[in-house]
């Protein structure tokens, strides 16, 4: 990743990927919090990514949920109203695609079995059958990414 001031006339600050790596050009007004900048576009990236994935899940399998927010939690991957709200923290963006994907999967699991019953896991696995490679990552990684 670098960092550079962005030209002369240049009023936003944007974050640029191509071929795996990420740019950053700032703006004068953010050229001290690069930081802040990122976090945004990370969040703003989150929002596209989970809702398109849960979008696509709950098709494939059945799945009905009402409604999709990206949130900042600090102690939660997702979660799962009576309602059918699914809430995710955006910090799933920056984990591999197959936890995001089981994190997904999870919640919308609650949606049919709103507890972490036995009858829970077992239609959790149904859905994930790599359910425990991914609950280990997180368990692992998972506080490295909410130190962003």
């Amino acid at each position: 990743m670098w960092v550079e001031p962005a030209p002369p006339g240049v009023r936003r600050s944007r974050v640029l990927g191509a071929h795996g790596e990420l740019s950053m050009l700032l703006a004068p007004q953010d050229i001290r919090r690069p930081r802040t900048v990122l976090k945004h576009r990370l969040r703003q990236y989150a929002r596209e990514l989970i809702a398109e994935e849960a979008q696509r899940l709950a098709q494939s399998f059945g799945f009905v949920f009402s409604t999709l927010s990206v949130r900042d939690q600090r102690t939660r991957w997702g979660s799962c109203s009576g309602l059918g709200h699914l809430s995710f923290n955006w910090r799933l963006v920056m984990a591999p695609p197959d936890v995001m994907r089981y994190v997904v999967l999870h919640e919308l699991t609650h949606l049919v079995e709103p507890n972490h019953s036995s009858r829970f896991w077992r239609r959790l696995a149904q859905v994930c059958p790599d359910l425990a490679a991914q609950k280990l990552w997180l368990r692992r990684h998972g506080a490295e990414l909410m130190r962003f």
